[in-house]
């Protein structure tokens, strides 16, 4: 479901695998996710709570 929100942004999921397995364990474990880098979340606001530190 991850990748496929990724795609429909015109990004390449695979280019993303590390960040989006990170995003869906917080997915999956209801948790807020912090990053430092908002661009490798793009797409994904809809289904991850993520916050920018």
């Amino acid at each position: 479901m991850l990748a496929h929100l990724v795609v429909t942004t015109g990004r390449q999921p695979r280019r993303r695998a590390m960040d989006l397995l990170i995003a869906a364990t917080a997915h999956a474990q209801g948790v807020a996710l912090y990053t430092r880098n908002a661009d490798d979340l793009t797409g994904l606001e809809t289904e991850i709570d993520w916050h920018l530190v």
